[in-house]
């Protein structure tokens, strides 16, 4: 009788795409809840050797790193404490699974640990002394993720980047996230200035990503009256240029968080400016996804050199600041759509409105491209009531649910009608996700 260790490798990874061995997500994906998952993942993999072998590539598929602010700098190090150096020994061991990368600069450590002790003095102190280790063993390193906190050393964010650019070949994604305030302070731009410049000893960059995704969170502490330079732009620029110019997908968001946030400041960035001649260049640009926070359009047009006439999806989240009953913040929208001369989709994610929904459908004579539509939206989100409400007489649609691997489970709809067809050709579908 055939039992299921008689079964060949392939059917058993066709069981395990359907078991989560670990999870993670923007919110949570250091919490408890990878720890137990990845363990439970483990105890599978040394239950026999024919599952050892198909759980392996899994369990070591993605390396997190977490360094925590101490009163005595910061560390890599996670609970409990003594297996640190024994995870990233057997992550340096197995590093042909590894396929993603994620950094992370920031979190305070709840407790303090005794820097005396022998078991603290094996932790990694600095993000290119740990990523400098790890590296050389991953070879198949398709993504990369860095989220910086302001606290956080600029240099040690910074050459952990240009380590990951000069030796990782097969990088398919570079993902950045940087929380930072703006200043003026001399001192600050030039450190940031000097840590652009790439260091001599240091191979050039061999990894040539096609997907970049760039996160900004700027703080701004009290009124701000004067202008300052919008720095980590610049060093960016100078530290990625070359490497980024075969980048296809952008992901881009520049918000900033301020103390007042009344509508007419959300609406005031004079403050910021850009004294560099320098523009980030994409010349292959075909899709990009942008968060409209109060500073992404003004950065974009300041600091990136996109012929966005030649993109053919555009995908817009954070929508809040454009929701209101007004024009004036949709214009912001309708200006920057006409610029997309070639766009066969747009997508709006999120909204809590339908305000810029509305606006497009008004405007649609004047993209001329666009084939379809999307609004992404929770289940159960009443918008979608609304706008088959608003605009199901107009067009037709269909309710599809999203995959039980999305926690936020999606509704579809997609609409067209014969009227539609006859009244604009252009626009065949309205799909709303």
């Amino acid at each position: 009788m055939v039992g299921i260790l008689d079964l060949p490798t392939e059917i058993f990874d066709l069981i395990l795409d359907e078991t989560e061995l670990f999870t993670y997500s923007p919110r949570d994906r250091y919490s408890n809840i990878y720890k137990y998952e990845f363990r439970s993942g483990l105890k599978i993999a040394l239950a026999c050797r024919q599952f050892y072998k198909v759980v392996l590539p899994r369990l070591y598929a993605t390396c997190h790193v977490n360094f925590k602010e101490t009163k005595d700098g910061y560390f890599a190090f996670h609970t409990p404490i003594r297996s640190t150096a024994a995870k990233y020994k057997a992550y340096r061991r197995h590093g042909d699974f590894v396929r993603n990368l994620f950094i992370t600069t920031w979190g305070s450590s709840y407790y303090d640990p005794d820097y005396r002790t022998t078991i603290v003095k094996k932790c990694y102190r600095s993000v290119p002394e740990l990523v400098g280790l790890l590296l050389p063993s991953f070879d198949n390193l398709r993504l990369a993720s860095f989220d910086r906190r302001p606290k956080v050393p600029l240099k040690d964010f910074i050459d952990g980047i240009r380590l990951v650019l000069s030796s990782c070949k097969a990088l398919k994604t570079l993902e950045l996230s940087i929380d930072y305030t703006a200043t003026d302070d001399l001192d600050a731009l030039i450190d940031a200035k000097e840590t652009g410049d790439w260091p001599a000893n240091l191979p050039a960059a061999v990894a040539r990503p096609t997907e970049l995704r760039f996160y900004l969170q700027e703080n701004i502490k009290g009124p701000r009256s004067d202008p300052v330079r919008l720095w980590p732009m610049e060093l960016m620029d100078k530290v990625l240029g070359e490497s980024c110019r075969g980048v296809k997908i952008l992901k881009f968001s520049h918000d900033v968080a301020q103390n007042s946030m009344t509508r007419s400041q959300r609406k005031r960035i004079g403050w910021l400016r850009n004294v560099s001649d320098r523009r980030w260049w994409f010349p292959a640009l075909e899709k990009v996804e942008m968060g409209m926070g109060r500073g992404t359009m003004w950065a974009v047009d300041e600091y990136l050199d996109v012929d966005f006439a030649q993109v053919k999806e555009v995908s817009l989240s954070q929508l809040r600041y454009l929701e209101y009953p007004d024009e004036e913040e949709v214009t912001v929208l309708l200006e920057f759509l006409d610029r997309c001369k070639s766009m066969k989709m747009l997508q709006f994610s999120f909204p809590e409105n339908t305000t810029c929904l509305a606006a497009v459908l008004r405007a649609r004579r004047q993209l001329p491209s666009l084939k379809e539509v999307r609004v992404l939206l929770a289940v159960e989100d009443e918008l979608m009531e609304e706008i088959m409400e608003d605009f199901g007489g107009d067009y037709r649609g269909e309710v599809t649910q999203g995959s039980r691997y999305d926690p936020d489970e999606t509704v579809i709809l997609h609409l067209d009608s014969e009227e539609e067809d006859k009244l604009v050709p252009e626009m065949r579908n309205l799909v709303v996700s």
